[in-house]
């Protein structure tokens, strides 16, 4: 061993990572056998932080009615987190309320509103009441902005703005937004509003884990940006960030807070303000590296191996086609008989015939445990297809299957 790589491991032992130590959260509960699980979002597994756990153990912090929040923890813990955006942020409860209080707040009633066919389900939940309310709702395939620019030219006589909601990398297939084509319609489309979530591009990429899209359209006055801290921070909380002033003075914090929203806890507040000072710390990069090694493993050996994924994109998101949603859920299950949860993912989700297996790679994982996981896969995949009478090769997203 070389004396970078002793330098590495000291770093990592001197942050005192829990991930390195502990399975926490790693494996599902079995009769016969530990099953690795790959069904997690908690990519820098920073659930299972020492520091984190340690806060779990304490029972003041889980009182036998849900403390709220004490008057001041509120501010100190959207202060911390606005040092990682360098933006002012406002803390909510992960709630589909929050979207409606957003679109209220902000949206005139002429205003049209579009969302990507791929939305976080909270959204399209929000879309739907925009509907109801009688307001001008469409939905759109993912990263057809061809079609979106079309329907800005046609919208723009008839409504004062138009609102195009999106997730900036799709929860199922890790496919991801194309922000450049994006940022050329706001440039040359006054009338456009964005809201963006990016629950899954948080933590594990950009400045301070800020994310995905938040260098890339932070800069844009028309732009709200949001994301769930469920997956980066393992909490129950949601930022929200509008990038002009007048927005963040538009929002009122007692409807957000006090109405339908509600409030945040104090434990919650507590493990949201530690994971943030996670982020604010050297460790975060480690993290990121640990995890983007990870990343790239995982594509290169299913590329060797022939499994047919989606994408290789640099997620932590992979998706294994599959075909049809019996071939799909026979592969969930012999994969769980040989130690590993894959998650299935098929109709109504996807197309009748596009099922297949998410597999969200994170920290909890190590090389060896990603190899063996995927040489099982190619295993009983094999094994299925040619009870199908199949290759590996062949289209799997034909109605053969």
């Amino acid at each position: 061993m070389n004396d970078q790589s002793l330098e590495k491991i000291q770093l990592l032992t001197d942050l005192r990572f829990g991930y390195f130590n502990s399975d926490y959260y790693n494996f599902l509960a079995n009769e016969h056998k530990k099953i690795s699980n790959f069904g997690l979002n908690d990519y820098l597994a920073i659930s299972s932080d020492k520091k984190l756990r340690q806060l779990e153990a304490d029972n003041s912090l889980f009182p036998n009615d849900c403390q709220l929040q004490p008057p001041n923890l509120l501010p100190e813990v959207e202060e911390v987190l606005s040092l990682i955006f360098e933006r002012s942020v406002i803390l909510v409860p992960d709630q589909v309320q929050v979207y409606s209080e957003i679109f209220k707040a902000f949206s005139h009633k002429t205003d049209a509103f579009i969302f990507n066919q791929y939305a976080q389900t909270k959204i399209q939940i929000a879309a739907d009441v925009l509907r109801k309310d009688g307001r001008d709702v469409f939905c759109l395939p993912y990263n057809r902005f061809d079609i979106l620019e079309e329907q800005l030219i046609k919208l723009k006589s008839t409504h004062k703005h138009v609102w195009y909601l999106t997730s900036s990398i799709y929860s199922t297939t890790g496919n991801v937004i194309h922000i450049d084509l994006l940022k050329d319609l706001l440039m040359r489309y006054d009338h456009l509003r964005v809201l963006i979530d990016d629950s899954h591009g948080l933590s594990w990429t950009g400045k301070n884990g800020q994310g995905f899209a938040w260098k890339l359209l932070s800069d844009f006055p028309n732009v709200i940006f949001t994301a769930s801290l469920c997956k980066g921070f393992g909490a129950a909380g949601r930022v929200l960030i509008p990038n002009y002033q007048k927005m963040r003075d538009t929002i009122s914090r007692e409807i957000l807070r006090c109405g339908s929203v509600g409030l945040l806890n104090t434990y919650t507040l507590n493990v949201i303000r530690i994971a943030a000072m996670i982020h604010l710390s050297p460790e975060i990069y480690v993290r990121q590296i640990e995890l983007q090694n990870r990343i790239a493993y995982f594509n290169a050996q299913a590329e060797k191996l022939q499994i047919p994924l989606e994408s290789h994109s640099n997620t932590p998101i992979g998706f294994v086609h599959a075909g049809k949603p019996g071939l799909c859920q026979e592969l969930s299950s012999n994969m769980q008989c040989k130690g590993f949860y894959l998650s299935p993912i098929t109709y109504p989700t996807l197309p009748i015939n596009s099922s297949g297996l998410r597999v969200a790679i994170s920290l909890y994982h190590s090389k060896a445990t990603i190899k063996k996981m995927l040489l099982a896969l190619k295993t009983e995949y094999e094994k299925s297809l040619k009870k199908r009478g199949l290759k590996l090769s062949d289209n799997l997203i034909s109605s053969e299957i």
